[in-house]
């Protein structure tokens, strides 16, 4: 009769520390408003509620036509402004102004990104506009190095060429 109580006691203990063990690990797999992402936000300028790529143009002249935003990952895709050899792209209808395009699958990087203004919609790359990430001037081709960008969220400025 003298073993049972500590038994209990034991018993006790151990399931009181299984519990503490058991919820500290579990608390430590919950995500918070400041850790999102499955890596931590140390890879660019991430922002917490956006994972991956966030594109915001500014300088958009019309409604006319789509934009499109290409992302490369290689030198030379970026070089010829490849149609095949791109990670990712988006094509949105226009608005004059500001447009922010989303890429929260592209989490690794680094990417250049290029902004094409087709107001006639005809899918070409006319005299219309234009930007590249890491871009000087409305005739600067800035190469993959200037123009690599990691995660998180990258402006970039319409130029047009008329």
């Amino acid at each position: 009769m003298g073993l049972r109580p500590i038994t209990s006691l034991a018993v006790s203990a151990v399931v009181t520390a299984a519990l503490m063990v058991g919820g500290g690990w579990l608390a430590s797999s919950v995500r918070t408003a400041t850790d999102s992402s499955p890596k931590a936000s140390s890879q660019g300028n991430r922002d917490p509620v956006h994972e991956g790529l966030r594109v915001d143009v500014s300088g958009v002249r019309s409604e006319l036509g789509n934009i499109v935003v290409t992302v490369y990952d290689e030198a030379e895709a970026l070089a010829s402004y490849s149609t095949e050899s791109y990670v990712a792209y988006r094509s949105q209808q226009a608005v004059t102004g500001a447009m922010t395009i989303d890429f929260q699958e592209l989490t690794e990087g680094p990417y250049a990104v290029t902004v094409h203004h087709d107001e006639n919609a005809n899918w070409a790359y006319d005299d219309e506009g234009w930007s590249t990430s890491g871009q000087r001037g409305a005739y600067d081709e800035p190469p993959f190095e200037r123009a690599a960008v990691m995660p998180g969220s990258v402006s970039l400025e319409m130029f047009y060429y008329d």
